[in-house]
C-alpha cells in the first residue's frame, strides 16, 4: 500500500505543476478575437500607407513640374550668351 500512496503522492505532485503550467498558458494566449482585432487594425494601416504612397507621388510630380517652370522662367530672362 506504501508504493501506491508514494505514486498517488507523486501524481498529485506532477498535477501541482501541470495546473500551474495551464494558469501560465490561459494568462498569456491570445484569443480569436483579440487576433482578429489585430488583423482589422493592419488592414487599416495597410489602406492608409497605400494613401500615403499615392500622395506622395502626386507631390513629387507636383514639385518636379513647379521647379522645371521655374528653371525655364529663370532662363528666359537671362541674357542670352
Amino acid at each position: 500500500m506504501s508504493d501506491l500512496t508514494a505514486r498517488v503522492e507523486h501524481l498529485e505532485g506532477d498535477m501541482r505543476v501541470v495546473r500551474e503550467d495551464l494558469a501560465t498558458i490561459k494568462a498569456t494566449y491570445a484569443t480569436r478575437d483579440g487576433l482578429n482585432d489585430v488583423r482589422l487594425e493592419v488592414e487599416k494601416v495597410r489602406g492608409e500607407m497605400h494613401s500615403l504612397g499615392r500622395q506622395m507621388i502626386m507631390w513629387n510630380v507636383g514639385t518636379i513640374i513647379t521647379v522645371a517652370g521655374l528653371v525655364f522662367a529663370i532662363m528666359r530672362f537671362l541674357p542670352a550668351s
